[in-house]
């Protein structure tokens, strides 16, 4: 939706001014600030076309993990399955296990906020290489992963968040990646009734 506002409003400013009578009596670096904004919004045009095509040849994934919630300093499994719409080659299946955490503050005004996001903890595994995948073989891999010894437990707060993500990226032959967010909850003690 933001990328439809983005460029609706663009366009409708830049094809305003192009059209209006007085557009030569703007400086240089107006058209200059409009050509960027519209670099902006077709770049945005193009990534979700790439994403869109990425998610035609490939169904939606399923994800299970051994154990949940998750505890820091264990170990556990994960298994992965996706099924593929037409037969693909798949250069390579990387996992990245992650832990985010997001602070919001007020910037000024009442509804002025700023959020920053820092990755703490990140580990990347290729799980999978050169596989041929179609309707009849789908991905199916288990893989081992263990959240580390002094890992944040999940939260979210009203001004702060702490989110652990499960992120596999799947790279085709002469095709956009397809990537998939699986969000993971971690907890270091069990809960109490």
């Amino acid at each position: 939706m933001f990328c439809i506002g983005w460029n609706a409003i663009i366009w409708t400013v830049v094809l305003a001014v192009w059209f209006s009578d007085k557009n030569s009596d703007l400086p240089w670096w107006s058209w200059l600030i409009l050509a960027l904004l519209l670099a902006v919004g077709l770049y945005m045009i193009v990534k979700i076309i790439m994403m869109s095509m990425a998610r035609i040849k490939l169904e939606e994934p399923v994800l299970t993990a051994s154990t949940y919630p998750l505890r820091p300093n264990e170990s556990f499994g994960v298994h992965y399955r996706q099924q593929a719409r037409q037969p693909v080659h798949v250069d390579r299946i990387t996992v990245r296990l992650v832990c985010r955490k997001s602070d919001t503050y007020h910037t000024g005004g009442e509804d002025r906020t700023h959020t920053d996001s820092e990755d703490v903890y990140e580990a990347e595994q290729a799980i999978a290489h050169n596989l041929q995948v179609d309707p009849y073989h789908p991905i199916d891999v288990t893989l081992e992963l263990q959240i580390p010894e002094n890992g944040l437990d999940s939260c979210r707060a009203m001004r702060n968040r702490i989110d652990w993500l499960l992120e596999v990226r799947i790279a085709i032959t002469d095709w956009p990646d397809y990537t998939e967010t699986f969000f993971l909850k971690v907890l270091s003690e069990p809960a109490t009734g």
